[in-house]
């Protein structure tokens, strides 16, 4: 569906993108702009030697694509240029295209060369099924919400055939309001469902009875059989109906191209199947001018009941690789059909040794039933009407299967020991084996040699399974092997991260710890919380699977073996590679590279004694996502979780509106209702927008065709970009409403702990606005938000527009009758400084949700705003000294029983070895003291004086020592460690705590305030920050007396007094 290239609003047609163009204030700005830029570029075009990138800068724009050729300076050949305008809502062109796009987003850029022959060429046009349906209703006089009476009734039949059953529909149609004030035209279930059968829907429904006789003799002495029945549509008759509904058009495309992602076309892109080599290839063998329909197919068998009894169903569906993925992948857009159901049994009539093959047969000959009709068109081609209005020859041919690995080997004919796309050995599935891929040809032949009674060589060593009728062998141009796409829902986060990896690093973690490292996980947005850990999470989906893998590397740091890690990063990294929605060679060569990693690395598992082998058959299949992403595009357009998105409406809802009793039939009648009341909703969409465009046109003055120059035929035209994205920048955006208005900044000091908020206000208006006499005070009065959202463009070779991060500024809440406290919540966020030149190591500018600061290297400011700082840089020294020293008791106690059986052998006194060690220390201290201090001081700028640096380290040398000796103490009263380091800790806190820092003076509580009198700590900082400080208590700094004063304090908090 057509959707605005500025809002990405979706609508029904092109011409009702461009009215909402037109009459959309933000996106006509944005169009102007646009024009504007296009101006410019055409302007400078002189100065350009390669490709101009030209668009029409006219009402013009609003009719279409212009081709026009302009001779430039310095280029010997004349360019063939056509603008995607985002007014036109996406349509794609078989000719390149160029993308307005900022310079930092060339990976953006899809510079796009066509297939050289004939493709799809169109034989005549004709009028789509939309329009064929509009004219009949034309010519019987009757409008768009027919068979119903009017707007109001066909929604509240649509609400009521979609979300209410049979029964509680005549309830409601029968009360005595309705059918009084209402006027309906139904008055029961009966004619209710008569209007619903009376709209038109899509390919009809078959029924195909199966016999099956078993190898089981019943009572009476002969076979058993069973009767099952298989229901199906016309595939062919869906292939037609998607390629020609006119509401995916501006979304299909008819011909292969090759994308590249600069134009020297040395990289190549893929993304979706039309961009993969397949296409190409295939394009090749059929006759010039066809048109490829690559029939993607999707089967898995599911449950009905979610709590008891047995019923299942077997949905196959249906989709073209012409559409868009990103159509595809939308369930609402009803882009993937449902084209049968595999009859599901239990086939008692055989014996257990036989009725997994009979299984496989039955699946097969089921497949060959639903697929049939595929043959002819296939080869010799059929006339569709596509979505452009275009009549083309078109082949359907399956290109892709998707499925879950028991169902790949079910349809490749092979055991569940191997690989469905290799002839990979079972035994050697856990190496980087590059084996030759399957062959459909040698398979078939394989398969009737071993039905002539004949045992292959082949069919020994493929693990090949006797169906000897496969579905796929009649099929025209179908490779099924290599149609095998990877699975990224089980094959990547179920299997091998789930399964395989997630179990491999929790026998080595403990379940304990890994649950404990979960917990630990600091709650953020975008990061899921797992407060009570993973081992107790009863059903896992891939939901949780993603959630996992965004924090699992870094929960595993330290807690398993450096090359253990290793190898969780290659696989992490190789999932995340593989999701990718768009792949270029250098996104291949990284996902390559990350499979080669955990190849190189893996056997630390075996050496660890977690695995014996890895023939693990998602392992292995790990080898084929490079292939298979250059053969058909990325892998998202080929999850499994699309057909189990499916199930929940084509399947467990059709059997729910059943009565479970013969449940197919009535399963089957629920979704031609369902299709029927989807297809006239599109209908009417369709029906609105083309209403639209003739009102637009009526608006719309003719306006003269500018002349078009043909360009050189003996010229091939370059390779230009193509794409319709335009130039987007960063967006923020905050509550309509604020939360907290009017707050002091003493709240902002104490809820939010914004110390630096009122001077780096003050000093963003100083720089920001030069002329604004106003400046910010204690008085002033705030609004506070507690979220801000920032958005800025997605991923280039994502297919999300932009992405967006939320950082939260929440003050803690206490408890309130039956709500409980809440904690705070500050997130951090680094922004580029734009002023200064980023290269990845230079200056930024840290912005923090709770307070705001400038760093210019690690320097300090000389005001008084940073003297708090400048106060926290000595405590810290003080405090460093005082940790490191608590390494004394460990140390000593390892060194005790020498020392006392020294003193047991008459050798040498404890005293004596507490000297030496005491002597030995000295000089070393001082050396590591000396460069410690030297770094830290003048790092932080404090004041560049010898004097008051060698008054700073002699107070750090003496805390150190003082520390020392006070451990030792410690670690000769205490007959074990584990006592010992308790003291240990207890006397650090209460160090750190009443140093004068942490807790100023006034405000510790008068019956401790004692500890201060015997705290080391306490003597030393007081006597070092008048030093280092000596202005803010006039003693005469010659430098420090210029320092700038910023109106909030003027001395570090709990240390002026």
């Amino acid at each position: 569906m057509p959707r605005c290239g500025y809002c990405k609003r979706q609508l029904p047609t092109t011409k009702g993108v461009q009215v909402h163009v037109q009459i959309s204030p933000r996106c006509r700005h944005q169009w102007e702009r646009q024009l504007a830029r296009v101006a410019q570029a055409i302007a400078s075009a002189q100065n350009i030697a390669a490709v101009a990138v030209v668009a029409a800068a006219s009402s013009t724009a609003n009719s279409g694509h212009d081709d026009t050729a302009h001779n430039l300076e310095g280029s010997s050949h004349l360019a063939e240029v056509d603008v995607d305008d985002p007014m036109d809502g996406g349509r794609p062109s078989q000719q390149a295209r160029v993308e307005d796009v900022p310079d930092d987003e060339e990976d953006a850029r899809r510079y796009v060369e066509c297939y050289p022959g004939v493709v799809a060429t169109i034989i005549r046009e004709d009028n789509t099924l939309f329009e064929k349906w509009c004219a009949m209703r034309a010519e019987a006089g009757v409008d768009e919400w027919a068979p119903f009476k009017d707007e109001e009734e066909w929604e509240l039949f649509r609400w009521l055939i979609k979300h209410v059953g049979q029964t509680k529909i005549d309830e409601f149609l029968k009360l005595s309001i309705i059918r009084r004030n209402c006027g309906l035209s139904a008055d029961s279930k009966y004619k209710f469902f008569q209007q619903i059968d009376d709209l038109p829907t899509g390919a009809p429904w078959h029924c195909d009875t199966i016999s099956v006789q078993g190898d089981r003799k019943g009572e009476d002495g002969n076979f058993m059989h069973e009767q099952l029945e298989l229901w199906r549509r016309d595939p062919v008759e869906c292939v037609e109906e998607l390629i020609g509904n006119p509401t995916f058009d501006g979304n299909i495309a008819y011909g292969p191209e090759r994308v590249y992602t600069e134009e020297a076309a040395t990289i190549r892109r893929y993304d979706e199947m039309w961009t993969g080599d397949w296409w190409w290839n295939m394009q090749g063998k059929l006759p010039e001018g066809a048109t490829i329909a690559p029939v993607i197919l999707a089967s898995d068998a599911t449950k009905l009941t979610n709590f008891g009894g047995d019923k299942k169903a077997w949905p196959v569906y249906l989709s073209i690789g012409n559409i868009s993925k990103s159509v595809r992948r939308q369930p609402s857009q009803r882009a993937t059909v449902l084209v049968g159901y595999i009859p599901v049994s239990k086939l008692e009539c055989f014996h257990d040794s036989t009725r997994s093959l009979a299984g496989y047969r039955l699946f097969h000959h089921s497949m060959s039933l639903i697929l049939k009709s595929l043959r002819e068109p296939g080869l010799n081609g059929k006339e569709m009407t596509c979505a452009d209005r275009g009549v083309r020859k078109v082949h359907p041919i399956v290109a892709a299967y998707v499925a879950d690995y028991p169902e790949q080997c079910l349809v490749c004919c092979c055991k569940e020991n191997s690989c469905p796309r290799c002839t990979a050995p079972p035994l050697q599935r856990g190496e980087q084996l590059h084996c030759d891929p399957r062959d459909v040809e040698s398979t078939k032949d394989a398969l009737h040699e071993h039905q002539n009674g004949n045992d292959s060589l082949r069919f020994t060593s493929e693990q090949l399974r006797p169906v000897y009728e496969p579905f796929w062998a009649n099929l025209p141009h179908c490779d099924i092997f290599s149609s095998i796409m990877p699975d990224i829902l089980h094959q990547l986060h179920k299997g091998v991260f789930k399964d395989h990896l997630l179990s491999w690093c929790t026998s080595i973690v403990g379940t304990d710890e890994m649950d404990r490292r979960f917990r630990a996980m600091t709650n953020f947005p975008g990061l899921r919380h797992f407060r009570n850990g993973i081992s107790h999470v009863s059903q896992w989906t891939g939901k949780e699977h993603k959630e996992m893998q965004r924090i699992f590397v870094a929960l595993l740091a330290g807690a398993v073996p450096t090359e253990v890690l290793e190898v969780a990063r290659a696989l992490v990294d190789f999932i995340y590679y593989a999701q990718l929605q768009s792949h270029d060679d250098t996104t291949l060569t990284h996902l390559q590279s990350a499979l080669d990693t955990f190849h190189r690395h893996k056997d630390v598992f075996i050496r660890l004694g977690i695995r014996e082998h890895f023939n693990i058959p998602k392992i292995h299949a790990l080898l084929h996502y490079v292939e298979a992403i250059r053969s058909r595009g990325s892998c998202d357009g080929y999850n499994t979780e699309l057909p189990e998105r499916l199930h929940i409406e084509l399947a467990k809802n059709a059997y729910r509106a059943s009565n479970h009793r013969d449940y197919m039939e009535q399963m089957v009648t629920w979704l031609a209702r369902q299709e029927a009341v989807d297809l006239h909703a599109t209908y009417i969409a369709w029906f609105q927008g083309l209403r639209a465009e003739e009102t637009a046109d009526e608006l719309e003055e003719p306006d003269e065709e500018p002349d078009e120059e043909e360009p050189d035929e003996d010229v091939a035209p370059p390779l230009l970009p193509d794409g319709d994205e335009i130039e987007s920048g960063n967006t923020y955006s905050i509550a309509k409403h604020c939360p907290l208005p009017n707050l002091s900044l003493r709240c902002l000091l104490t809820d939010h702990s914004a110390t630096e908020f009122l001077p780096a206000l003050t000093e963003f208006v100083r720089t920001e606005l030069p002329h604004c006499e106003l400046r910010p005070n204690h008085m002033d009065r705030y609004d506070v938000y507690k979220n801000i959202w920032v958005s800025y463009p997605g991923d280039p070779h994502g297919d999300v527009p932009e992405h967006t991060d939320r950082i939260r500024a929440v003050a803690a809440k206490a408890g309130r009758g039956r709500k409980q406290a809440t904690a705070a919540y500050f997130d951090t966020a680094f922004i580029v400084d734009p002023d200064v030149p980023f290269d990845g190591v230079g200056d930024y500018l840290a912005s923090s949700s709770s307070s705001t600061w400038r760093e210019r290297g690690l320097r300090l400011d000389n005001n008084t705003a940073t003297f708090f700082s400048k106060g926290g840089v000595l405590f810290f020294a003080l405090l460093f000294a005082a940790l490191s020293t608590m390494a004394e008791i460990p140390a000593l106690f390892i060194q005790r029983p020498i020392v006392q059986r020294h003193s047991r052998a008459a050798m040498y006194h404890p005293f004596v070895e507490s000297l030496a060690l005491t002597l030995v220390d000295i000089p070393i201290t001082i050396l590591t003291l000396v460069l410690f201090t030297i770094i830290l001081y003048f790092l932080a700028g404090l004041q560049e004086d010898a004097g008051k640096f060698f008054i700073f380290l002699l107070f750090v040398f003496a805390m150190t020592i003082t520390m020392k000796g006070w451990f030792r103490a410690l670690a000769a009263l205490f007959a074990s460690a584990a006592p010992a380091q308790a003291a240990a800790g207890v006397s650090v806190l209460i160090l750190t705590l009443y140093t004068g820092y942490t807790i100023p003076q006034p405000s510790m509580i008068g019956a401790l305030r004692w500890i201060t009198y015997i705290n080391c700590a306490r003597c030393g900082l007081p006597r070092t920050v008048p030093r280092v400080f000596s202005t803010c208590l006039n003693h005469g700094g010659a430098r420090m007396r210029h320092a700038g004063c910023t109106g909030q304090q003027l001395m570090s908090r709990g240390i002026a007094t």
